[in-house]
């Protein structure tokens, strides 16, 4: 894993340079990178992150360890450092060459601050190299703020900005559609018996592809205990049977997009719940359990998500089946000068 890191072309062009940590980092930018008529630079520190990068652009590169970059950095238009990446040497060098910085998404926690603070001489030279940090929240302005940051903007999560695909179109059966995406141990059979499956049929899709047979072992004694048809997506697409297993990756959003109501896993058990941005794309409507901790960020974005427990859960899906509130995503109106940012750089030639 270290051979990339040393042995790694300097990118050719001058062009916009994103720099992402990993695979989520680069997959938020993508509603940023539609907007470009050019081509981009994008630096990465892992494989994963790598190969969603270069679904994009031919020019990714693995980002050396920090104090190689004084001899690896060549001008850019500009710089854009998702979420907060703060090294030194990116940062200096790239001031030195006059290439403007600015971290986008940024974000920081009480227990971030604390921590960086301890070093906040070095921090404070590192943020007054950036022409402008724009947050995701209003917290994250006070905490940049006093760890020495001049300008600083709210804009909001630019994953808002990226549309979510589907690979495969499903024709809706007549019964509703529940699924419970993303499900963690002990929440399967948390759900399985909150649903009326006379009016319904439920999807379920483990988060671990690890534990797909396991999943599916308790759902066929669930089924035969309640006298129900299970499938799972490798043996046959039938969305007319009562439980089906998603035992495929990739497959998740293309039921989003015909559900009736997703329940979000990860909730239900303390594990921080999941990104509601992906079933809120397609307008439809959303129970999560009590911990989210993990995406408190991204469930601001959503308007009318249903916040339920394994106690009350029953009584809200039958309720929330039968009225007219549907969950989506709100619009950023505070990523415009941001996007204009970027498309001034975009235009330079």
């Amino acid at each position: 894993m270290f051979f990339p890191f040393f042995f790694n072309d300097r990118f050719k062009e001058e062009n916009i340079h994103f720099h992402c940590s990993s695979f989520g980092e680069v997959k938020s930018i993508e509603g940023l990178l539609s907007s470009i008529n050019n081509d981009v630079n994008i630096t990465v520190m892992t494989k994963t992150g790598y190969n969603q990068a270069k679904k994009y652009t031919d020019n990714v590169r693995y980002i050396p360890f920090d104090i190689f970059n004084i001899f690896w950095l060549k001008k850019q238009k500009a710089l854009f450092v998702i979420d907060g990446e703060l090294w030194f040497m990116l940062f200096y060098i790239y001031k030195l060459k006059k290439t403007p910085i600015y971290i986008i998404n940024a974000r920081m926690s009480k227990k971030s601050l604390r921590n960086k603070m301890k070093l906040s001489f070095l921090y404070k030279n590192i943020l007054r190299n950036t022409a402008t940090i724009y947050t995701q929240n209003k917290k994250d302005i006070k905490r940049f703020k006093k760890l020495g940051a001049l300008n600083v903007e709210l804009s909001g999560n630019i994953k808002t900005l990226c549309s979510i695909k589907t690979n495969e179109d499903l024709i809706k059966p007549k019964k509703n559609i529940i699924v419970a995406g993303s499900t963690h141990e002990n929440e399967e059979e948390i759900i399985l018996d909150k649903i009326d499956y006379e009016n319904s049929s439920l999807v379920i899709a483990p988060r671990h592809p690890e534990r797909f047979s396991k999943v599916y072992s308790l759902l066929s004694k669930f089924a035969k205990k309640r006298n129900l048809t299970l499938t799972s997506y490798r043996n046959s697409i039938n969305l007319s049977e009562d439980i089906i297993l998603i035992d495929e990756l990739g497959k998740l959003n293309n039921f989003y997009k015909i559900a009736n109501l997703v329940i979000l896993g990860g909730s239900f058990v303390q594990k921080g719940g999941h990104n509601p941005l992906e079933p809120a794309f397609f307008k439809t409507k959303i129970i999560s359990g009590e911990y989210i901790y993990n995406q408190e960020s991204l469930f601001k974005l959503v308007k009318n998500i249903k916040i339920s427990n394994k106690e009350s859960l029953k009584t809200d899906i039958a309720d929330f089946l039968n009225n007219d509130i549907y969950s989506f995503i709100e619009k950023n109106n505070k990523l415009d000068n941001l996007m204009a940012k970027i498309k001034y750089y975009d235009s330079i030639i």
